[in-house]
């Protein structure tokens, strides 16, 4: 991407996920995440005082699929923990499914770096 976006809180307390990022994310024709990742969003909502159900709804309106983690993405994942520092488990299944999928993935975390097909979007 050439640009950042951002994904933002729009004035009526819903997510706003820009055109382009959507585009780019292949959320308008079908996009994937992690089982794993998808336990963290829905934490990371909920502990934020969103409303889950609207959050789920939004992501569920983008054909987001949710897929199933393997023993080869958990032993992925595993090989790239280290003490005190880098992407959470749930950022690493993610990556882990990435790389099983071999497609690009987008990330407002920078803990996950820029390298190969990884791309920020802040």
């Amino acid at each position: 991407m050439d640009r950042a976006y951002s994904v933002t809180m729009g004035d009526r307390g819903r997510l706003v996920v820009p055109a382009q990022v959507r585009q780019h994310a292949g959320l308008t024709a079908g996009a994937h995440c992690c089982a794993v990742t998808w336990s963290e969003v829905s934490q990371k909502v909920r502990a934020a005082g969103g409303d889950w159900g609207l959050a789920r709804a939004l992501l569920d309106s983008y054909k987001l699929g949710v897929l199933d983690a393997t023993a080869a993405d958990a032993e992925w994942a595993a090989m790239r923990w280290q003490a005190g520092q880098g992407p959470s488990l749930a950022d690493r299944f993610c990556l882990a499914l990435g790389e099983r999928l071999d497609a690009d993935m987008l990330t407002a975390d920078t803990a996950w770096g820029t390298s190969g097909r990884v791309h920020q979007i802040r």
